[in-house]
């Protein structure tokens, strides 16, 4: 777990370092996409939007007594992630491996949750999508898609020195981004492909989102070829300012930083408002 805490601080900082940046709407120097790279094809838009009307069906078939259960067990795992000292990491681990049983239907009830937990309460958000990346169910495409899909939300905060919003949105999206990865790079999956290009493509979309996307998005080339392909296709889809997001070797989060020199919303001085507690003794 202390690997995550060390990966959403460092996207804490690329989000503060880039900000997040709307790109020109001058279309000029564009640079006119082939054919066979335009926009998504009807067939693939379906795809996308079949993913979507998956993600807000209800959830089926969980019983109240397996609700229950699962509902105990996500309430004694969400503050293990905040646990640190001796332990702590142990025990988070084994809090997954639980969840990991029943996986499906975990994904379930945390999106349930997710749903139905206030905007504004970004630490528990923040938690239930990170929970659903870690158990890694194939249930949670549609609902990474769905909420990558949605346009970023505004800045709500009126002081960016005592946080940001749109960081906090950021860290959520990037998460589910990672999420998206682990599909992209175990199963090569399409639509899950599909996603991380429309979020590339994306004028709209944040600069720190787009740099995940292609991380995850190239993770997925399984040889020297394909890699190289996949780089110029996405290059193809980017303005050359950012192609510097496009790098020689797949950085790991951890080694990427951010370019200080590109235009910034603002510098809002981090404070840690998701405070740590100490593991139990077990």
């Amino acid at each position: 777990m202390k690997k995550r805490l060390l990966y959403l601080s460092f996207f804490s900082l690329v989000l503060v370092g880039t900000g997040f940046i709307l790109l020109s709407k001058n279309n000029n120097n564009q640079k006119v996409i082939s054919e066979t790279k335009k926009i998504l094809t009807s067939k693939e838009k379906k795809q996308i939007e079949t993913q979507k009307t998956e993600a807000k069906k209800d959830s089926p078939n969980i019983t109240p007594t397996v609700r229950e259960i699962i509902n105990q067990k996500i309430k004694s795992h969400l503050p293990k992630m905040q646990y640190i000292g001796e332990g702590s990491e142990e025990q988070y681990q084994d809090s997954i491996e639980e969840l990991k049983k029943n996986r499906d239907t975990v994904t379930e009830v945390l999106f349930h949750d997710y749903q139905n937990t206030r905007e504004e309460n970004y630490l528990k958000r923040q938690q239930l999508i990170e929970t659903m990346r870690a158990i890694q169910s194939r249930k949670s495409i549609p609902i990474f898609t769905t909420l990558l899909m949605e346009k970023f939300p505004e800045e709500k905060s009126e002081d960016l020195h005592h946080g940001s919003t749109q960081l906090e949105e950021g860290i959520i999206r990037l998460t589910a981004i990672e999420g998206l990865g682990h599909f992209a790079k175990k199963e090569n999956n399409e639509e899950v492909l599909l996603t991380l290009l429309e979020i590339i493509k994306n004028k709209e979309s944040p600069l720190p989102l787009k740099r995940q996307a292609v991380r995850e998005y190239l993770h997925s080339s399984n040889d020297e070829k394909k890699l190289a392909q996949s780089k110029e296709l996405i290059k193809e889809y980017l303005p050359k300012s950012e192609h510097f997001i496009v790098t020689k070797k797949i950085d790991e989060p951890e080694t990427l930083l951010p370019d200080f020199d590109s235009p910034k919303l603002g510098e809002p001085h981090l404070h840690d408002h998701h405070h740590k507690s100490e593991a139990p003794v077990i």
